[in-house]
C-alpha cells in the first residue's frame, strides 16, 4: 500500500501531531507547545499523512529559512500501526522537495551511527556521511553520524525522475530510528559546513539528538 500524499499541517492536527509524537518518542517527546511553536513557525514547514480510515498516521517537520541554502531535518515520526507502508520514505521526500522549494541547495540531518536501517534508508536517497558527533546521544553515549544531501543531485537522479523512484522501490527498511531531532530555534541560522564542530546557536551546546520512530519501507 502506498503512503498517502503530505499535506501541509495544520494548526487543528497538533492533537493527532501529539499523539504521533508520544508513541514514536515515548521517552522523550516534545511537549504540545513545543510541537505549537514548530507549527506556527514560517521557517519549519510540517507536512502530515493521512489514512482514510485512521487519519494523521504521520508528520515531519523541516528548517528552512527561505533564500537561507541549507536546511535541516527536524523530525519524521510515524505511528507504529502505520509502518511498512511508505510513510517515512514518504515525507522525507516532501521535506526535501520543501527544503528545495525555499531556496536550499543542501539538507541535512543526524542518525545513530547504530541505526543501520535508517542509514541505509537515507543513502538510498542520496544522502552521504559527512561527519560524526562523538558520544553525542545521551544517556548512551552513542555517537550521531551527519549526513548531507545535495538537493540539486536528489532532484535530478530521485526526486523528479519516475525511472530513479522505480528503482529505489527495490528498497524495502523499516527504520526504527529517525534523524536527530532540534528545538526549531536551536539551529535558526546557524550553518553546517563544519558539522563535526558545530555546537549549536550562539555557542550553546548542540541540541540531544534522540531516537525515533520513521518509517522507511518503500512500496
Amino acid at each position: 500500500m502506498n503512503a498517502a500524499t503530505p499535506r501541509v499541517a495544520r494548526a487543528d492536527d497538533l492533537e493527532a501531531i501529539s499523539r504521533i509524537e508520544a508513541a514514536s518518542f515515548p521517552e522523550d517527546p516534545w511537549t504540545r507547545s513545543m510541537l505549537a511553536e514548530t507549527l506556527a513557525n514560517a521557517d519549519s514547514p510540517v507536512f502530515v499523512v493521512e489514512d482514510a480510515a485512521a487519519g494523521a498516521v504521520g508528520f515531519a517537520a523541516v528548517l528552512a529559512a527561505r533564500g537561507a541554502g541549507e536546511a535541516d531535518v527536524l523530525t519524521i515520526a510515524v505511528d507504529p500501526d502505520a509502518r511498512g507502508r511508505g510513510v517515512g520514505r514518504t515525507l522525507l521526500r516532501r521535506l526535501a522537495r520543501a527544503a528545495r522549494d525555499r531556496g536550499a541547495h543542501l539538507l541535512f540531518l543526524e542518525v545513530r551511527a547504530g541505526n543501520a536501517p535508517a542509514r541505509a534508508l537515507y543513502e538510498s536517497e542520496g544522502f552521504t556521511e559527512i561527519g560524526v558527533r562523538p558520544h553525542y546521544y545521551r544517556p548512551d553515549g552513542e555517537d550521531a553520524v551527519v549526513m548531507r544531501l545535495d538537493l540539486h543531485r536528489w532532484e535530478r537522479e530521485l526526486g523528479g525522475d519516475a525511472a530513479a523512484n522505480t528503482a529505489v522501490r527495490a528498497w524495502h527498511v523499516d527504520v526504527a530510528g529517525a534523524p536527530d531531532r532540534h528545538p526549531v530555534a536551536s539551529r535558526h541560522g546557524a550553518g553546517m559546513a563544519d558539522a563535526a564542530d558545530w555546537s549549536g546557536r550562539d555557542g550553546a551546546p548542540a541540541p540531544q539528538a534522540r531516537g525515533g520512530a520513521a518509517d522507511g519501507d518503500a512500496h
